[in-house]
């Protein structure tokens, strides 16, 4: 009788291991001109295995990865050059997308809210789309250019690149309040960015010359700024892991675009891309159980 409290305990943390939620296998979406047109495909994250996800007639862009949807939302063009917003699960199976009239969505973490731009002669202004209502939200409509915005993780902030003091420069938006955080001040230009997996920290690319772009972080609470890189390269499109460990980007190297990651902290970079093509815009995004490359 002795050994019943051991063997209960036993069971019990069996029956708790086996309820627990399996550990996401992450991997990275990306665009490739590599059969002509511009598809997406995704690869497992050390590049070893790589699988098309989209092939339609036209130009497929802009990866964007929803949790809760299981699914890529994207970009297309169609052979007349007719302009598409289109989901899409990994399993290839198209999941309907009421986007009506948006020039772009940009799914919040938290699937209440897209963001979408306006421009007005060379002015451009960043709306939130309620998803649930319709009803359209005013975020960022001082006269200038204002674009490329981004969700924080927690669906509070969103980022965002406005040159309203002369210059591109990263800016951060509270969506409850409308409270504006100024986070760079640089003579270069800033441009893509990404938020870390716990939003405490921004990563951002910041061009120096037309063909040299680095990669810097920035904390969200002090606009503290810290460089990443610093080389010659074009680092564009960059992407954070979900889980904070890594960072992908898409950088130009010996005039080929491909893939890379690294470390957060700049150590560790990982080619993921090989084959002779462009390759750009990754996102992170957790791979089917069904089919994991």
């Amino acid at each position: 009788m002795r050994y019943l409290p051991c063997l209960f305990l036993l069971l019990g943390g069996l029956l708790l291991w086996s309820c627990q939620e399996p550990v996401p296998i992450y991997g990275i979406a990306y665009i490739t001109d590599l059969d002509g047109d511009f598809n997406i495909y995704y690869t497992d994250q050390n590049g070893e295995n790589h699988h098309q996800l989209t092939a339609n007639p036209g130009m497929d862009w802009a990866p964007a990865w929803d949790e809760a949807g299981k699914r890529i939302i994207h970009y297309a063009t169609d052979t007349s050059q007719q302009f598409l917003i289109l989901s899409k699960s990994l399993l290839g199976e198209e999941i309907p997308l009421n986007t009506e009239g948006l020039s772009e969505y940009i799914l919040s973490p938290d699937g209440h809210m897209a963001l979408f731009t306006l421009k007005d002669s060379l002015q451009q202004f960043i709306y939130a789309y309620q998803v649930k209502s319709g009803d359209s939200l005013e975020l960022v409509t001082h006269p200038s250019y204002n674009g490329r915005p981004s969700w924080s993780p927690d669906s509070k902030w969103i980022s965002f690149i406005s040159d309203r003091h002369g210059n591109n420069e990263l800016f951060a938006l509270r969506v409850e309040d409308g409270s504006l955080k100024r986070l760079t001040y640089t003579p270069g230009r800033e441009k893509y960015h990404s938020w870390s997996a716990d939003g405490s920290t921004i990563f951002y690319t910041m061009a120096s010359t037309a063909n040299q772009n680095n990669i810097f972080q920035v904390k969200l609470a002090t606009a503290e700024s810290v460089a990443l890189t610093a080389d010659t390269l074009l680092y564009e499109e960059l992407a954070c892991s979900p889980d904070g460990k890594k960072l992908a980007y898409h950088t130009k190297k010996d005039c080929e675009h491909h893939i890379y990651t690294m470390n957060l902290d700049g150590t560790g970079e990982q080619k993921i891309t090989q084959q002779q093509a462009y390759h750009g815009e990754p996102e992170w995004i957790v791979l089917p159980s069904e089919k994991n490359p």
